[in-house]
């Protein structure tokens, strides 16, 4: 992930009324989605819903992937100027 777009995100993903809501957003795509898998009727369909399920399984895990890349970003940076 790039520095820049961590930045962007930081703000949203520590800011806990945020970070509530997008996961809410996400446990209810899921339910919707799953609900899907149930009734596809073909493997392509079958194979574009669960690339949805892999899509909110990452928005889902935002949070944790962009703080580790903050962290990780400011090592990086604080070796470099160490």
């Amino acid at each position: 992930m790039h520095a820049q777009l961590v930045e962007q995100l930081l703000p949203v993903v520590n800011d806990p009324a945020v970070a509530r809501a997008l996961e809410a957003y996400a446990q209810y795509r899921l339910g919707l989605v799953q609900d899907q898998i149930m009734s596809a009727q073909d493997q392509l369909t079958l194979g574009q819903i669960q690339g949805k399920v892999t899509e909110i399984r990452n928005l889902m895990g935002l949070r944790d992937r962009v703080i580790a890349e903050a962290e990780r970003i400011r090592a990086e940076r604080g070796g470099r100027n160490g």
